[in-house]
């Protein structure tokens, strides 16, 4: 978790820290889209 890691200063993370959990948000949506789509109409 990176919220109020460090209080209120900024969290650095390294690239693959960011695109790991953006890569498995991805995967989460386009595996669950027809769900997503009868939901979201």
């Amino acid at each position: 978790m990176t919220m109020l890691e460090n209080g209120l200063e900024l969290v650095e993370l390294e690239p693959e820290q960011v695109n790991l959990p953006a890569d498995l948000t991805c995967w989460n949506i386009r595996s669950q889209a027809e769900a997503l789509k009868s939901i979201l109409s």
